[in-house]
């Protein structure tokens, strides 16, 4: 969602095809952005974690590898990338 100071200045959101979406200013100027994946609300830390896990082999290989984690506060992207500090816990961030 857009942030109230965007919505005010008139900036909106476009979702222009899988993968793609583009943000519009009151000027008409947009900026896209990418992705390969996202999740919703009610996706679970495995999920993200097993679908991300080879990219953590690709980073072991001597590539670059980005994550982008986005939302609001206390939505979960610290717990997403960090997980919990148990050693063996099941819920291990990326």
């Amino acid at each position: 969602p857009l942030r109230q100071i965007e919505a005010e200045g008139g900036s909106s959101i476009y979702l222009r095809g899988a993968g793609l979406l583009s943000l519009m200013d009151k000027h008409a100027d947009t900026k896209d952005f990418q992705f390969d994946q996202a999740y919703g609300p009610r996706s679970v830390q495995e999920q993200v974690f097993l679908e991300a896990r080879p990219l953590m082999q690709t980073l072991i290989d001597g590539y670059n590898v980005s994550v982008f984690a986005y939302g609001p506060t206390g939505s979960g992207k610290t717990y997403t990338m960090a997980g919990e500090s148990k050693a063996g816990s099941k819920h291990r961030g990326l």
